[in-house]
């Protein structure tokens, strides 16, 4: 098992957990799209606790033996990010569609890095929550495309 595996889902945890707090702050900030933002934050808080049912499960480790492109540093300096950019909105740093844009790009990472990981065979259970945040966060991504789209063409 690669060095630290046994924190990644730690660390994806705390990932999804920042990243709703961030949205939480962006509806803080961003009124005119608050629900939105509310609405997307608790999703991203659903996906924590859906990761935390993986806490338990019996496959978990052999799970997280097949899971060596994800590299704890990588999760940490995301999270790092993402608070970064919360306390930048907080500050009256990003505009809405610099926060659309920020979110897109978190997004589209979370596609790439967590969801879309080898699964064994024999961990099934693990496979259907991963198949479930995949299905989400796709949704997410279209989601944030339509509004930055929308956000782009108001501006124009």
């Amino acid at each position: 098992m690669p060095p630290d595996s046994s924190n990644i889902l730690d660390l994806l945890i705390r990932h999804e957990r920042a990243i709703a707090r961030l949205y939480l702050g962006f509806a803080a900030v961003f009124g005119e799209r608050q629900d939105f933002w509310q609405t997307l934050a608790a999703e991203e808080h659903s996906h924590a606790k859906k990761l935390e049912t993986l806490l338990s499960d019996p496959d978990r480790e052999r799970w997280l033996s097949h899971v060596e492109r994800l590299k704890p540093q990588a999760i940490r300096s995301s999270i790092d990010y993402v608070e970064t950019q919360a306390t930048r909105a907080g500050a009256g740093g990003l505009t809405s569609l610099q926060a659309l844009a920020v979110a897109n790009d978190l997004e589209d990472a979370l596609i790439d890095r967590q969801f879309i990981l080898p699964i064994p065979a024999d961990c099934g259970a693990i496979a259907l929550v991963l198949e479930e945040l995949r299905a989400e966060t796709e949704e997410h991504r279209r989601v944030l495309r339509e509004a930055l789209e929308t956000e782009k063409q108001a501006r124009r």
